[in-house]
């Protein structure tokens, strides 16, 4: 996929992560999920999910048929919302250049967040031990005018290091 912004003169870009993979994981297991439960549907057409969880016949069969619907939907709309989700993280990019941090977001629409690097004071990296095995974690950099921060970095003390390294460049200059 293309990036979505343009350079600014004498820009280049040093450095380009994606969210960490983790984020897929949950969208991916509601998917494995609903599509169980569907197939489960499929093969017990006559009784619904709360009869069949409390091994009785609790529902009666008039209402039945109205639960059978309704879980139908809520399947389908689980599946969209993770489907969804998937499309969403697939999209969100982080981008460090010789001049700026820049995020990009949005499936149809762009979202673009962004911070001088002569701006930036500080950088935060917070990693608990969970991302500390994957090597990702959120970056914050801070400014006098505010902060942005970069959620889930793939490999997050390596940009950490490098965003560091680019401050120090533009303040020597």
């Amino acid at each position: 996929m293309a990036r979505r912004f343009e350079l600014l003169d004498g820009e280049r870009i040093i450095r380009e992560e994606h969210i960490h993979w983790k984020n897929y994981l949950s969208s991916l297991l509601t998917v494995a999920l609903c599509l169980v439960l569907v197939l489960v549907r499929m093969r017990f057409r006559s009784f619904s999910f709360i009869n069949m969880l409390c091994g009785m016949n609790i529902v009666g069969p008039e209402l039945n048929s109205i639960i059978i619907a309704l879980e139908g939907v809520l399947l389908l709309v689980a599946i969209f919302a993770a489907l969804f989700r998937l499309m969403q993280v697939n999209y969100i990019k982080y981008y460090l250049t010789n001049r700026r941090i820049i995020i990009t977001s949005g499936i149809v629409s762009r979202n673009f967040e962004e911070m001088l690097l002569e701006k930036c004071e500080m950088v935060y990296l917070h990693q608990n031990p969970y991302e500390r095995m994957y090597d990702c974690g959120d970056i914050v950099c801070v400014s006098a005018g505010g902060s942005i921060m970069l959620d889930d970095v793939r490999e997050a003390l390596a940009f950490k290091k490098a965003v560091l390294e680019m401050m120090g460049e533009n303040k020597k200059n």
